[in-house]
């Protein structure tokens, strides 16, 4: 009843090469590639920036968060607030383990204090606070059997 008017047939014929479709295209599929990558890269600050008000919260309410890194005592990443009458600020604490090698297996935990201060008598009040601090870490630092 219906006949084809055109000089084209219906069906391609098996030696013509046909193309792929556009997103299965060698260069689309670079686009998409790289794109998703840049989106990924853009998602990590952006997680981070929207974490940063739940981690200041977190530090108003509590002055203090800590990290473990093991079984050791003392052996984490701690972050407090210093609110004293003579010096504001933020302390840093992060920690690495040491494992000495004797008769028997010791480990002790190593740390590294850091103090930024916003308010207060800088000079002074961090070299009495890191005296403080390290010779409060140095009772912690004592072999403990691994």
């Amino acid at each position: 009843m219906f006949t084809n008017l055109s000089n084209t047939p219906e069906t391609p014929q098996a030696d013509e090469q046909s193309e792929p479709p556009p997103h299965l295209r060698p260069q689309n599929r670079w686009r998409r590639r790289i794109g998703r990558v840049g989106c990924a890269i853009l998602l990590i600050p952006w997680f981070a920036l929207m974490l940063t008000p739940c981690l200041v919260l977190t530090l108003a309410f509590q002055r203090e968060i800590t990290l473990t890194h093991s079984d050791l005592p003392h052996h984490a990443f701690r972050v407090w607030l210093i609110q004293e009458r003579d010096a504001q600020g933020l302390a840093v604490v992060t920690s690495r383990r040491v494992e000495i090698t004797t008769p028997e297996p010791l480990a002790c935990v190593v740390y590294d204090v850091r103090f930024f201060l916003w308010g207060g008598d800088a000079e002074k009040r961090a070299q009495s606070l890191s005296i403080a601090a390290s010779v409060s870490l140095a009772a912690n630092q004592h072999g403990v059997p691994v």
